[in-house]
């Protein structure tokens, strides 16, 4: 466990003094925010009451002065479920900086999730205050930019329909459905489906963000979540699709003429072969990048459990020893030698994609779930 710095004392927060915490949290990321949308609105599954324990906190005149909060979730690694914690909103008023309140709470975090042991901590940054803690960026993703002209060569021939979904958390049951066919996701019920298709995301007048059901034949095959980001009017990007990716290809003509866009930044997972072969064989350009944020192995060994045969499955055999508080990852292929002890190395050697590392896929951080 990381050694803390007792100057100034790390608290949890509770539903009592919630409005204070997230108090701080508009202050630093929304102080203009349009039409008054807040943080709590666009992330209520991240600062409601139902997970103000882990919204982390340092007091100053007796008031929180700095916060941090974190959210527990399972996610899927094909078929394999690992704990996670996403980490967001870190905020520290202004006339209180460069005390380390947020290095503090930081420390306080990783040592509880230690104590858990969470296999992974996702964070939604990239700043130095994460990386100092051993957080990394890593993972990676194709995204291909997609004019709404090029797909003129695509003909639906009336196959697949394509509807706006206005009343979303009605939808909620057969979305939750199609999205848990993914290999590669977070684990939602149908609770936390509502309260996502219900953020504020949908409403913010500068970042319009909008469902779509598309059907094969009158069932329901895919949906497809696309949003404009603050001026650029004109192009789209997607937050989250799941299902069938022929009916999406030949849908998003439809959606970007609906939306009024002229093209599309499409995200596509690297192991999401079915959409990859159409999209390369239509010409398009791939480009690669880490997955959002950074990220950090907590608890190797609690991560190589929930990996099961994964990781063997990718031609390695590991072991793990613990000495004291600190892990030492040791991992041998046919062809490489892993030796990692510091968390961004062993975070490295299960996700990076290197010819040192076992380049285990990561599922998307920055869809509805995103923090």
């Amino acid at each position: 466990m990381r050694s803390l710095n007792h100057e100034a004392e790390v608290k949890r927060g509770t539903p009592t003094i919630l409005n204070d915490l997230v108090g701080v949290v508009n202050k630093v990321m929304r102080p203009a925010s349009p039409q008054g949308y807040r943080m709590e609105d666009e992330f209520p599954h991240l600062l409601g009451v139902s997970n103000a324990e882990n919204i982390y906190y340092i007091e100053e005149d007796e008031k929180p002065v700095s916060v941090i909060a974190v959210k527990f979730w399972k996610a899927y690694l094909a078929d394999h479920m690992i704990s996670v914690a996403s980490l967001g909103s870190v905020s520290t008023l202004p006339e209180y900086r460069g005390k380390r309140y947020a290095t503090n709470i930081l420390d306080r975090i990783i040592s509880d999730l230690e104590t858990k042991k969470v296999s992974l901590l996702l964070v939604s940054g990239t700043r130095d205050l994460y990386k100092r803690a051993g957080c990394i960026q890593t993972g990676r993703m194709f995204s291909y930019s997609i004019s709404r002209q090029s797909l003129s060569a695509i003909t639906n021939t009336g196959r697949y329909s394509v509807r706006r979904i206005v009343r979303r958390e009605e939808a909620a049951d057969w979305i939750l459905d199609i999205y848990n066919r993914e290999h590669y996701r977070f684990a939602r019920d149908i609770n936390l489906m509502k309260i996502l298709l219900d953020a504020i995301w949908f409403r913010r007048e500068n970042w319009p963000m909008d469902l779509f059901e598309i059907s094969e034949n009158g069932t329901r095959v895919a949906y497809f979540i696309g949003y404009k980001r603050g001026e650029d009017k004109r192009s789209m990007n997607v937050m989250e699709m799941a299902g069938s990716r022929s009916a999406i290809i030949n849908s998003l003509a439809a959606i970007l003429e609906e939306l009024d866009a002229d093209d599309i930044l499409l995200r596509v997972h690297p192991t999401d072969t079915g959409m990859i072969e159409i999209l390369d064989s239509m010409g398009y350009t791939r480009q690669v990048t880490p997955v959002q944020g950074t990220v950090r192995v907590i608890d190797p060994s609690t991560l190589l459990s929930e990996l099961g045969n994964l990781v063997a499955e990718s031609g390695w055999h590991c072991s793990i020893d613990l000495k004291g508080d600190n892990f030492a990852l040791r991992c041998d292929s046919l062809s490489a030698h892993i030796d990692a002890r510091t968390p961004s190395d062993i975070t490295d050697a299960f996700f990076g994609t290197g010819s040192g590392c076992m380049k285990i896929p990561l599922m998307f951080t920055d869809d509805l779930n995103f923090i």
